[in-house]
């Protein structure tokens, strides 16, 4: 009998008891329930209604007395009145007992000589008050005695009886309910009694059947979940359901070995992996696999060879417990003894039964002669990269042989993986290399020849456009860069530049790319640069004006109305570090706290249903984050639905040193008095804050009437220099105002007046132009903005307002005589190239393609009339490498610098020039100053060269020197002879003055040797 029956016998028995014993309770408890019903509904209300009538028919008796006692006719009226009444309920209730409530013959017998009674009664009572009330008193008294009362207690007497039939009646039905009860319970517990006894046998029959094995069984599972596979599982041999279920617990014994296995397996596999990942040269990977394999596999000893494609040889690597009597063999030709033979036929060979000296394994208590020797092959492709060989005391257990092809799999696999990534990685790098090139040959026409233009003459409207061109062209470059370091980007190795910037640049650039679509939307754009920030950075501009440009572009996208307000300020200061606050707020739509919680993920913006709607990709912000985190800082946001959103972002940078580039700034401006005109109050105090670091001094007003008042008021006293009037204000606009102020008003000192609009329309610049106004500035305004505008204004005319030191004004001739070579095959390039070299100072000589230039050197005089040569790359005939490795092949210009310029811009590019034989890597588009830094590095001019044939001399300049002198190294060194031999003295004759208190003489001797 299976257990599965012997369950459903066993739950089958008290089931059916439980049904039986509920057929039984059912049949006795309607029985109960009909008797208890008919107590409940008929006897009791029998009883009730008897005992009414006759409580009725006794009043109805007290009624007559009290007629026939009255003394007055109104105690007799009153008296006939109560005796109508339950006249009338007495032969209700006797009629409601008959219609309802009469139960067997008897009851009706009894009833209908009450009812008979009651109204013969009432009929000699009625015949009685009749007397009375016609005043036979008498007559009326012995009628009573006579007849009435005798009457009475007759119908008193068969109502007694009545009453007491009823009782009778209900002491039955009770009495028959409880016997059935009783009788009920006594069949429950006979059955209860009987159905326990039988479940009992049953129960007692299972124990012993299924839950003694069943426990056994459970004791066996428990030890396999704990990991011990010793004991075997009983009852495999029993039939039936305990045996099959005991089976099935051997088959998940089995299972679970299995397991365990491939878990020891794995876990050993992926420790010996972990080691062999900060390995860095084959030896080393080698003793870290032995090192963790062997002990793995119960110890041994083995040999880990290498197979050398050039020698076709395998040349062991690494080893492990060999005896001290015991070395190993270094190499093995193909098919060479087991190693050899293993590799060639690339797979796994055995050898057991060795003889006694085959080999021997050692450790610190001694050694020992292993009984089997195992050789697995490492394979790619079907050709073996190298082979383990590995001896040991016994035969390697299964799983010991699935750890060694696991690893054997993984390194082949491993190899196979390697070889598709180093292939798909050159092709990414082909694939780069050529898009680098494609994209920046033009890119160098645009921003090369924007470059060229800007330095020509142009009036204002041109320059305006042209320069858009060029640095919008120029951050265009950025974003190719990020295309082009992809593969960097996938690496998560994006590098930052470290170079000096001025952050006004930065701003600059930004309010390029992003003012005019603020402007286009009719919003107001402002920049807010704290004057505190040092005026010169260390980190990478490029990166900073991305973020800060994706920034702005996103509120601009996601704002109607209102402005976008740019705020950078100082964060905090460590040493030669600064960290820098900015944020970027705007008046735009917001956002929810779920659409927050979306944001910096790539592909996602904060609602996608406005793609199309706005546009983008929506990996700006992902990306602004990573940079961020790269500059050392974090980025954050506060939004709020329908009021706008602000970022925030902390960068960190270097301090740098200020730059030897300045402009003039003229004594004049800390003079000037200046009137700031805004209804904007923020934009009011974005121009206000550097100015006061500039001019003497500041005011600011909100509206177009009130500057006119402010000028009118100030003309007599300390009159107002320049305005900076807002176009767009209410009532009164910045044109309206400006033509009262140049034409309206009778001044004696009228001001300049500058107009600054948050919209650069043509027609507004046109009409600034025709009321004459000094200046026209488009929002947001930077520091840089202010500074030019105020040097134009009131610097030296002779200097074009603004002049460049002696060291800015060298800039444009740091190349003054250089000679240089251009090998490059592009016109335009050349063109471009060419302009640039030669505005620096530079004789320039164009070759176009590798070949010319080889034979213009090779065939030119000794030495070469050429300091540095700009190569390119790809050209016809001959490219730049195989010109460059003519070149070095040369000894005459081994020591010739030679620049690549190439539109290959990848690092990888450049390390290959470099191999190659060229001194620096220029990219593509050429950035002017990029070209002429590297350009000074290589190049040495006549004065240098001069210089290095003069003695060198701790602080003294002697470039500078020779300049003086016109190059005069003769002279030079005749002028330093004398004035060591004149003053060398001067320093003990200024500290004997100083000794004897004569600082006079001190003086003159230390004005003596300046004057010098």
């Amino acid at each position: 009998m299976t257990i599965a029956r012997r369950l459903l016998i066993l739950l089958s028995i008290p089931l059916a008891t439980m049904l039986g014993l509920g057929a039984v309770m059912k049949v006795r408890l309607d029985h109960i329930e009909e008797r208890s019903r008919f107590v409940t509904e008929t006897e009791i209300a029998s009883l009730k209604v008897v005992a009414t009538i006759i409580q009725t028919f006794a009043e109805l008796r007290a009624d007559v007395r009290g007629y026939l006692l009255a003394e007055n006719p109104e105690g007799r009226l009153l008296r006939q009145k109560s005796f109508e009444e339950k006249k009338a309920e007495a032969a209700r209730l006797v009629r409601q007992y008959e219609d309802t409530l009469i139960t067997d013959d008897r009851d009706r017998r009894l009833t209908s000589e009450v009812r008979e009674g009651v109204r013969e009664w009432i009929a000699g009572a009625e015949h009685t008050m009749t007397l009375a009330a016609g005043g036979d008193q008498k007559g009326a008294a012995a009628y009573v005695s006579r007849t009435l009362n005798p009457l009475g207690r007759q119908v008193s007497s068969l109502m007694i009886e009545w009453i007491d039939y009823n009782e009778a009646l209900s002491k039955a039905a009770g009495q028959t309910a409880a016997a059935t009860i009783q009788e009920a319970r006594r069949a429950l517990l006979i059955a209860m009694l009987m159905a326990f006894a039988l479940s009992s046998v049953l129960g007692l029959a299972t124990y012993r059947r299924i839950v003694r094995p069943l426990n056994v069984l459970q004791r066996s599972v428990e030890a396999i979940a704990k990991g011990d596979y010793s004991q075997s599982v009983p009852f495999t041999e029993r039939p039936g359901a305990t045996g099959a279920l005991a089976r099935s617990v051997e088959v998940l014994k089995g299972g679970a070995v299995a397991m365990e296995e491939q878990r020891w397996v794995k876990a050993n596999a992926a420790r010996t992996a972990a080691e062999l990942q900060s390995a860095t040269t084959f030896a080393e990977l080698g003793h870290r696999m032995l090192s963790e394999l062997v002990p793995a596999l119960g110890g041994g000893a083995a040999g880990l060879y290498a197979f050398d494609a050039s020698t076709q040889r395998l040349t062991l690597i690494a080893s492990y417990g060999l005896g001290e009597d015991t070395q190993a063999r270094r190499s093995f030709a193909l098919g060479e003894g087991l190693v050899g033979q293993c590799a060639q036929d690339c797979r796994a060979l055995h050898l057991t039964d060795l003889p006694p000296h085959y080999l021997g394994i050692s450790s610190g208590l001694g050694s020992a002669t292993p009984s089997c020797v195992v050789a697995w092959p490492f394979v790619s492709q079907k050709n073996a990269l190298g082979v383990m060989e590995f001896a040991a005391f016994r035969r390697l257990t299964a799983r010991e042989t699935a750890l060694v092809e696991e690893l054997v799999t993984q390194e082949r696999e491993l190899a196979v993986a390697k070889q598709k990534a180093e292939e798909a990685t050159e092709m990414k790098s082909l694939f780069l290399a050529n898009m680098s090139h494609e994209i920046r040959t033009p890119m160098n026409a645009i921003t090369g020849l924007s470059y060229l233009a800007l330095k020509t003459t142009l009036d204002p409207t041109q320059r305006d456009y042209v320069t858009k061109i060029h640095t919008a062209g120029t951050l265009l470059l950025g974003v190719i860069d990020d295309i082009l370091d992809f593969s960097k980007i996938e690496a998560g190795k994006l590098d930052l530049e470290a170079t000096d910037f001025a952050i006004d640049d930065v701003i600059g650039s930004v309010v390029t790319l992003t003012a005019q679509k603020a402007h286009d939307k009719g919003l107001e754009f402002l920049a807010d640069v704290a004057r505190s920030i040092p005026e010169r950075l260390r980190g990478d501009p490029l990166r900073l004006g991305q973020i800060l440009t994706n920034l702005v572009n996103n509120a601009v996208k996601f704002t109607e109305r209102g402005e976008i307000r740019l705020k950078i300020e100082p964060h905090e200061r460590a040493g030669d570090k600064v960290s820098l606050k900015s944020s970027v707020s705007d008046t735009g739509i917001g956002m929810t706290r779920e659409q927050v919680a979306r944001l910096f993920q790539p592909f996602t913006q904060a609602d996608m249903s406005t793609t199309r709607k706005h546009g983008g990709t929506g990996l700006g912000l992902n990306i602004a984050r990573r940079l961020v985190e790269l500059m050392g800082g974090h980025i954050w946001l506060e939004s709020e639905p329908g009021r706008g959103t602000t970022f925030f972002f902390i960068a960190w940078f270097d301090l740098s040193a200020p730059s030897a580039v300045r402009r003039i700034v003229p004594a004049r401006l800390t003079r000037l008095r200046v009137l700031v005109v805004d209804d904007n109050a923020a934009a009011r105090e974005i121009l206000q804050e550097p100015l006061r670091a500039i001019v003497g001094h500041v005011d600011v007003v909100a509206s177009g009437a009130e500057a006119i008042a402010a000028v009118e008021q100030a003309d007599a006293t300390a009159p107002y220099d320049l305005i900076f009037m807002d176009w767009r204000m209410h009532e009164m606009d910045g044109l309206e105002a400006s033509r009262r102020i140049k034409r309206g008003m009778a001044l004696v000192h009228r001001p300049a007046i500058v107009l600054v609009t948050a919209f650069g329309r043509d027609e507004v610049r046109k009409e600034a132009e025709r009321l004459h106004l000094d200046g026209f500035l488009v929002k947001p305004v930077t520091k840089t903005m202010l500074v030019d505008t105020l040097v134009n204004l009131f610097g030296d005319p002779r200097q074009g307002g603004a002049a460049p030191t002696p060291a800015a004004a060298d800039e444009d001739g740091r190349l003054q005589g250089a000679r240089i070579l251009l090998v490059e095959d592009n016109e335009i390039n050349q063109q471009i190239a060419v302009e640039l070299l030669e505005s620096a100072g530079a004789v320039v000589q164009v070759a176009g393609n590798g070949r010319e230039a080889v034979q213009i050197l090779s065939e030119g005089p000794t030495p070469a009339l050429v300091d540095v040569v700009l190569m390119d790359l790809q050209m016809p005939e001959m490219d730049g490498f195989q010109a460059t490795a003519g070149l070095r092949a040369d000894r005459r210009f081994t020591g010739l610098p030679i620049i690549a310029m190439t539109a290959h811009a990848t690092v990888e590019e450049r390390q290959r020039c470099l191999a190659a034989g060229m001194n620096d890597h220029v990219a593509k588009p050429i950035d002017p100053g990029a070209l002429l830094d590297t350009l000074s590095r290589h190049y040495r001019s006549a004065l240098e060269r001069e210089a290095s044939g003069v003695p060198s001399v701790e602080g003294l300049d002697t470039a500078a020197g020779l300049l003086r002198v016109a190059g005069n190294r003769g002279l030079y060194l005749k002028l330093v002879r004398h004035f060591v031999e004149q003053h060398a003295s001067a320093p003990s004759r200024i500290a004997e003055a100083l000794n004897a208190g004569d600082r006079a003489a001190a003086e003159r001797v230390a004005h003596t040797v300046k004057g010098v």
